[in-house]
């Protein structure tokens, strides 16, 4: 699932982002490294590494997410917390996320409170960008089914603002169990402006 702009290397709004999920495949990991390089990715956001992933910049310690920036920009800080890891820049947050499918409903919550607490610090100074796999199935996201997470979600989106990229219903994740739409793209206001287009590349599913 990529997030594309016009290629730079100085202003956010014009680099080009791209956001997988892996799932623990060292294949779909290796194809992810050549994509970059092929597609002059300049940040990576994504989910479900292989344990011995190296050198794929800032993850969790299961790396169960993951940034990964291609290009030389100046980051004010990192932070990370349970679920969730970004980079802040000069005029943008980019944060990247999961949340297990096993995963208990009150944690879920609890990881959108403090996505919550990152985006109310910061819309109205920077341009957001959140990508993630929630393994919550909406029609919001696109999806034609729905679980028990699409209430959560929705009352989320609807109370934070933030603003739904994910178009059409293309799945975001395939493997020989199926397919769904689990995979999100949220932005703010201001992120909405600097982005040119989002797209699902349907050759580079899992």
């Amino acid at each position: 699932m990529g997030k594309d702009g016009k290629q730079h290397n100085t202003t956010i709004s014009r680099l080009k982002f791209a956001q997988l999920n892996c799932n623990r495949s060292r294949a779909v990991h290796d194809l992810m490294l050549k994509n970059c390089k092929d597609e002059c990715i300049d940040i990576m956001i994504g989910s479900e590494l292989t344990n011995n992933t190296v050198n794929i910049g800032i993850s969790d310690v299961n790396k169960d997410y993951f940034v990964k920036m291609y290009i030389d920009l100046e980051v004010e800080t990192k932070f990370k917390g349970k679920d969730y890891i970004g980079h802040i820049f000069k005029a943008t947050v980019i944060v990247s996320c999961h949340f297990s499918p096993n995963g208990a409903e009150d944690d879920f919550e609890e990881l959108l409170e403090n996505l919550s607490v990152q985006i109310n610090r910061w819309t109205s100074t920077k341009k957001i960008l959140i990508g993630g796999d929630l393994n919550a199935k909406t029609p919001v996201l696109g999806s034609a089914v729905a679980n028990r997470r699409r209430l959560v979600l929705e009352d989320w989106i609807s109370h934070t603002g933030i603003v739904v990229m994910n178009e059409g219903n293309v799945p975001t994740f395939c493997s020989v169990n199926g397919s769904s739409i689990i995979d999100v793209t949220l932005v703010n206001c201001g992120m909405v402006k600097a982005l040119e287009s989002w797209r699902v590349e349907e050759n580079q599913k899992t």
